[in-house]
């Protein structure tokens, strides 16, 4: 046979240019997460580059043979990590996930996120430990700082809610008065009054009464989500007492309302109530003139959450205003013409926030409009 075609022998020395115990070291120092081995008493038998830093050794093969107080931990660090070597080993499971802090050999302290599992011999038999850990300081410290930012948040919301209450409240009274001293002018001076002087007061009036409905509505907005218990509610039988009490309007727009076989959800009665409400009022509100309105509310199942769907064949709303519908006090449409204060799908969105869940405008439905909502389970 010729030399040529005979098939080369492969010996380790290609496959390995160093010794299969230098490449392993290779491979385990160029991992970016710190390795560490130890035997049934705690006793390293061996590591990477990285956690031979964080030790504070010169390399990875002199943490041979030491014990977590031989390195560059505290005390209570190092009875720490040998206490949950232990148990790991006793029970023969894994801890993952180990929130904890450490000193490194450098002084620096830090987070890590570390992994332990038990080492079993071809028997099962648990002979050591075999860890793992990131650092994690710098998302620990975003974390701590996203929290921070929430709660300044949360404390600045009460504030301003706090303040809607009162100005809100507060401006009761004096407008109250103007509206009843209108009245009380304009009967009493009936005849005095010319026609213009007649149309500037109830110029007025009107104003007031616009103001007063806004200021109302910003009070019962600051009440949203305040002390509110949640609860097993059948949705059912709250969006049939919401369509008991708006039979004439119903009647009023010819309007015919399916209902599907609703289901119960965590909520809150009253909110759930004004969120139904505010949404079939809309509907009946923004109806065309020259067809009956159809409205038909109906829901599905999401696994985590159910979806409830409120559509109707009225005159829609634009895409392009599927954000603003939200803010309080926006109006698409004159008020002269739908009337409101623009402030029913703010109310919405508030109430499906205290629950967990969240409300949108179906871009993609021409016939009227379309709201989903979704309630958590």
């Amino acid at each position: 046979m010729n030399n040529k075609n005979k098939p080369k022998t492969i010996s380790d020395s290609d496959i390995f240019p160093i010794s299969k115990d230098e490449m392993i070291q290779l491979i385990l120092d160029n991992i970016p997460s710190r390795i560490f081995w130890k035997n049934r008493d705690s006793v390293y038998l061996g590591s990477n580059r990285l956690f031979a830093e964080d030790a504070g050794v010169g390399s990875a093969p002199e943490i041979l043979g030491k014990t977590d107080h031989d390195l560059a931990w505290k005390k209570t660090e190092a009875d720490f990590f040998i206490e949950t070597d232990q148990k790991v080993m006793d029970r023969g499971e894994s801890e993952l996930g180990i929130i904890e802090p450490q000193k490194h050999a450098d002084g620096k302290e830090s987070w890590l996120e570390t992994n332990k599992v038990p080492l079993k011999n071809e028997e099962g038999e648990v002979i050591g430990i075999l860890g793992t850990y990131s650092d994690i300081t710098e998302r620990k410290q975003i974390f701590e700082d996203l929290k921070q930012k929430n709660r300044d948040l949360e404390l600045k919301n009460k504030e301003l809610e706090q303040f809607a209450f009162v100005a809100s409240h507060d401006l009761q009274s004096p407008l109250h008065t103007i509206i009843n001293y209108i009245d009380l002018f304009q009967s009493e001076n009936k005849k005095e009054l010319s026609q213009e002087g007649q149309l500037y007061f109830n110029f007025i009036k009107d104003a007031s009464v616009r103001m007063k409905q806004l200021i109302t509505g910003l009070l019962e907005y600051s009440r949203i989500g305040h002390d509110i218990k949640l609860e097993t509610v059948d949705s059912r039988i709250i969006c049939e007492n919401v369509i008991q009490d708006l039979q004439s309007l119903i009647q009023e727009k010819n309007a015919t309302i399916q209902i599907d076989e609703l289901p119960s959800v965590m909520a809150s009665p009253t909110e759930l109530r004004m969120l139904f409400q505010n949404l079939i009022e809309n509907a009946l509100k923004f109806s065309k003139s020259d067809i009956p309105c159809e409205i038909d509310i109906s829901h599905s199942d999401k696994n985590r959450y159910m979806q409830f769907t409120i559509s109707d064949n009225g005159i829609g709303i634009d895409p392009q205003f599927e954000d603003k519908i939200f803010i309080i006090y926006q109006q698409l449409h004159s008020n002269s013409t739908y009337g409101g204060n623009g402030i029913g799908l703010a109310h919405c969105k508030k109430i499906l926030d205290t629950f967990g869940g969240k409300i949108w405008l179906d871009k993609n439905y021409k016939s009227g409009a379309k709201f989903h909502f979704t309630i958590p389970k």
